[in-house]
């Protein structure tokens, strides 16, 4: 199927002259990442972040070993699930390394719950930090000048998108959100999120493209499609 859908979209671009393919869902960025040689072949331009951009934001066990050292970003602690610890922070939360919109999330609160995910190989185990959630809609371009409008989270649906949110300016969380960016060389626009616990911001997502709350930073004047193209 993944090849029939890859062809399909080749197929259309070369009917319709189209150069260029703009990805919105995780799942089309991970189809089209693993298929880029198609659409290279064509010269047709993918619109996303790089392969090394996203070997890190697609995968949350790669995100928490580039970070977990780092002196400038803090991270959950976490583990893979193949590898849980004895005496594991609870409540934690379990969920797999690339999901997305928080399916096949588990909230443990009970030790014995560990034993639904611990034979699970791409499940990563993290503690529950409590506090707010914030994101950051981030927009950078390859000469490092970039853009990052960070957002506290009020009210969100079940899979993590944002309902009604307040616009911030946080000089702590912006300067995170362009480090960040530097790191991972991102071109184009990202959203990130954080939960904020006490005076500290924990990263815990990347996502490698246009947030569903994208709409918000529209409104306040920032065009975030633009400036990513």
């Amino acid at each position: 199927e993944e090849q029939a859908y890859i062809h399909f979209l080749v197929d259309c671009c070369k009917k319709e002259q189209l150069d260029a393919i703009l990805p919105l869902t995780d799942l089309e960025i991970d189809v089209l990442n693993n298929n880029r040689q198609f659409f290279d072949k064509e010269n047709i331009q993918l619109l996303m972040q790089a392969p090394n951009c996203l070997t890190i934001a697609r995968d949350k066990m790669a995100m928490y070993d580039l970070f977990i050292n780092d002196p400038h970003i803090n991270v959950p602690t976490s583990c893979h699930s193949t590898k849980l610890k004895p005496n594991f922070p609870i409540p934690a939360i379990a969920k797999p390394t690339n999901g997305r919109s928080s399916e096949g999330l588990m909230r443990i609160t009970d030790p014995k719950q560990f034993d639904l995910v611990i034979d699970k190989d791409n499940y990563i185990i993290q503690e529950m930090i409590p506090g707010t959630v914030y994101t950051v809609d981030y927009v950078r371009d390859n000469q490092g000048n970039d853009f990052a409008i960070p957002r506290e989270e009020l009210l969100r649906t079940k899979n993590g998108a944002g309902t009604t949110v307040r616009i911030i300016a946080n000089t702590s969380l912006q300067k995170a959100a362009s480090y960040i960016g530097a790191k991972l060389n991102i071109i184009g626009c990202v959203n990130m999120e954080f939960i904020a616990n006490k005076d500290n911001f924990y990263l815990i997502d990347i996502n490698p493209r246009f947030s569903a709350g994208i709409a918000f930073t529209h409104k306040i004047g920032f065009d975030v499609v633009t400036n990513h193209l």
